[in-house]
């Protein structure tokens, strides 16, 4: 086999749907781990450490797909960046992950957003993605 195909193959499994992602989390264990399951799993990830950061990152991907983001971070929460996002771009799929969901019914983020509670399997969110 050349270098050439060797390198043009797909890492992630076959006939699985793609996305371009933007994932925000100040735990920074986790973001990688998230990472690099996604990656392995063929879609683009794009990471950001809190939401100030992902909003610099979004005015840099016109075509993002996808944003999942924690919602308690410090400075800005991922609701108020989910909001800003979808200002951004109106169509953005939005899905919050958090420990706790009663904040996130409070904020009445839920109306707007998709939600998942941490902790999460990897293969929750990417049902979650498969299914958009």
């Amino acid at each position: 086999m050349s270098s050439t195909s060797r390198h043009s193959k797909k890492t992630g499994p076959p006939n699985k749907v793609h996305r371009k992602v933007l994932l925000v989390d100040d735990n920074l264990d986790l973001l990688e781990l998230v990472i690099d399951f996604l990656n392995f799993l063929g879609h683009e990830v794009i990471a950001a450490r809190d939401a100030e950061e992902a909003l610099e990152r979004l005015k840099a991907i016109p075509d993002l797909q996808v944003l999942i983001s924690d919602v308690t971070m410090p400075g800005m929460s991922g609701i108020e960046l989910a909001h800003r996002a979808r200002q951004m771009y109106p169509g953005l799929r939005v899905l919050l992950v958090s420990g706790r969901a009663d904040l996130v019914a409070a904020q009445g983020a839920t109306q707007y957003f998709d939600f998942l509670p941490k902790p999460y399997r990897i293969a929750d969110v990417e049902a979650y993605l498969a299914h958009l």
